[in-house]
């Protein structure tokens, strides 16, 4: 195939479940495969990822459709004043979820309705909310198979959003570039020379690839002209990545300065 790539064009795709096949040709090839990535990610509103709880919950043609005092629980959960964070960072996988926690929980009080204390429902929905968390998730294998630098640049995003406060109740913690640069320079200069960048340049690339990817999330705004200050977060549940930090092949020094947060 490498000899005939020098009289003929050759147009190949290849489909795959990883994207460390290259790992695996010779060089001659590798030097020929365009260091291309292809992400795909389902997009939606806020209003559909509460409307589908809603569908998750009350299917339609259901007997549930029938039962004032289970839409009228569902109604109560007033999921929509909560769910942005779980919008932000999750899929539908955890919609279902929580709807099935939601059900036990209508189980539970079913046959006490006059002890619906709105109290008691919200510290129980908090609870489940806090507590669900997938046991996969597909964004986290494009994590593993990203470069170190890659992987360090993402994991400086996770490591600046922990125990810090977001904007408002309903949206997630927010970094910007020019942080997510320091960050990785306190890394370099410290612990890890060898990934040492010259410019915020490379790290501000690396950081619109990762959303490229669809593992961070950034603000699309036209307002912001200057890149430093665009605000950037995560796109991954930060408990399934605090988990997965172990996972991923870094160098020891690298991985006990991003493990150090958690103790």
């Amino acid at each position: 195939m490498v000899d005939k790539a020098t009289h003929f064009s050759w147009l190949v795709f290849f489909s795959v479940s990883r994207h460390d096949f290259a790992q695996n040709l010779q060089k001659q090839a590798t030097s020929r495969i365009p260091k291309i990535q292809v992400s795909f990610d389902a997009t939606h509103d806020y209003e559909e990822y509460c409307a589908a709880l809603t569908q998750f919950l009350i299917p339609g043609g259901s007997k549930c459709e029938e039962s004032e005092c289970y839409k009228r629980f569902v109604k109560n959960l007033n999921f929509q004043t909560w769910l942005r964070p779980v919008f932000e960072t999750s899929h539908y996988v955890v919609l279902k979820q929580l709807a099935a926690q939601f059900l036990m929980l209508f189980g539970y009080y079913c046959d006490v309705e006059d002890t619906w204390k709105p109290e008691e429902i919200s510290k129980q929905i908090r609870k489940i909310v806090e507590t669900t968390s997938p046991s996969y998730n597909g964004k986290l294998l494009i994590l593993k198979d990203q470069t170190v630098r890659a992987q360090c640049v993402f994991l400086c995003v996770w490591r600046l959003v922990q125990n810090k406060e977001s904007d408002g109740p309903l949206l997630a913690p927010k970094t910007s570039y020019r942080n997510v640069f320091l960050e990785f320079k306190k890394l370099v200069n410290q612990h890890y020379p060898p990934l040492n960048v010259s410019s915020d340049v490379y790290v501000f690339r690396e950081l619109d690839h990762l959303v490229k990817m669809g593992i961070l999330k950034a603000d699309e705004s036209t307002n912001v002209t200057n890149t430093s200050f665009r605000k950037v977060w995560l796109h991954i549940n930060d408990k399934i990545v605090e988990d997965s930090i172990s996972k991923l092949q870094l160098p020891r020094v690298v991985s006990d300065f991003f493990m150090t947060i958690l103790k």
